[in-house]
């Protein structure tokens, strides 16, 4: 009998034993699914991005998720554009930024400028730090402003899914990094027609030419930029044959470049045309030039 008990017990142990180890294993599988999931990389790409935006194209669900939309409290309709560079931080252009950021709404993780569904993550501008608004005695041209907003609640990382557009940071440049590059994509929510002043219900996209300082300062640029240092502050894309160029509200919005299966933000739409758009260059305040004071403003 006492042997039978003993054999019983042994048995029991046993399968405890099994059962556990099971446990811990598909504990391990499942934490390993969810950590790679939590908190996607910056400016990851599950696929490579296709060909305002101006005779741009429609965003696909898993393209740009670090893209957001900026709108007032009181609002519909986008204002603005910007790109979450970390969970409580986002970038934008500065003009208007510190007059009433209190008022923004922050959309993310919809393809949609107006969407209400549960999927789409919203937040609000707690802080704002700008850079490059009033300097060099121009205060009527915001060719070269940048804007960093803390949000609150922090923004939600997530993978894109079938059921949700995913949820991530774009990744920066390194400090002054020269940008050889010569296409980049342009996003936003601004007018798809100048002449009938519309705007399209989706995100859009387009791929610009990155063309040079010089003959950007000879159109668009004119009298607006005038000093040598300005060259390091300004991203400048040309007119295509396609006519694709920012236009009014793609304004915050970022120009990313694709290397090595990343999405690195080169620029912050400072100067789309409110007029001439898809005939007039689009300007960028240049993200590499600031890097150095956006680490030193948010840690990142």
């Amino acid at each position: 009998m006492e042997i039978r008990r003993h054999k019983k017990a042994i048995y029991i142990a046993a399968g405890i034993a099994v059962s556990l180890v099971a446990f811990a294993l598909f504990l391990v599988v499942v934490l390993s699914v969810v950590s790679k999931r939590k908190n996607p990389e910056c400016g990851f790409i599950p696929k490579q991005q296709s060909q305002l935006v101006i005779n741009g194209s429609i965003v696909k669900p898993e393209q740009f998720p670090h893209y957001v939309s900026i709108t007032y409290s009181f609002t519909i309709n986008p204002h603005c554009g910007g790109s979450i560079i970390s969970p409580i931080w986002y970038a934008m252009q500065a003009c208007g930024a510190d007059l009433d950021y209190n008022c923004f709404e922050v959309v993310a993780g919809s393809l949609y400028t107006v969407d209400t569904t549960a999927t789409v993550h919203r937040v609000v501008a707690t802080k704002s730090f700008n850079k490059g608004v009033w300097e060099d005695d121009r205060p009527f041209f915001y060719l070269t402003d940048v804007a960093l907003l803390e949000v609150s609640p922090a923004f939600k990382f997530r993978a894109h899914t079938e059921n949700s557009r995913g949820v991530t940071s774009v990744c920066l440049p390194e400090v002054n990094e020269k940008i050889n590059e010569t296409k980049a994509d342009i996003v936003g929510v601004g007018f798809v027609s100048e002449f009938h002043q519309i705007s399209s219900d989706r995100i859009m996209t387009a791929q610009m030419d990155i063309i040079d300082f010089d003959a950007c300062h000879q159109s668009t640029l004119r009298n607006a930029v005038k000093k040598a240092e300005d060259k390091d502050k300004v991203v400048c894309s040309g007119v295509s044959a396609e006519s694709k160029s920012g236009c009014k509200k793609d304004s915050g919005g970022p120009l990313t470049i694709n290397r090595n299966g990343k999405v690195i933000q080169i620029g912050v739409v400072s100067a789309s045309p409110s007029s001439g758009c898809g005939d007039m260059e689009t300007i960028f305040t240049s993200v590499a030039y600031y890097r150095q004071w956006i680490k030193d403003t948010t840690g990142v």
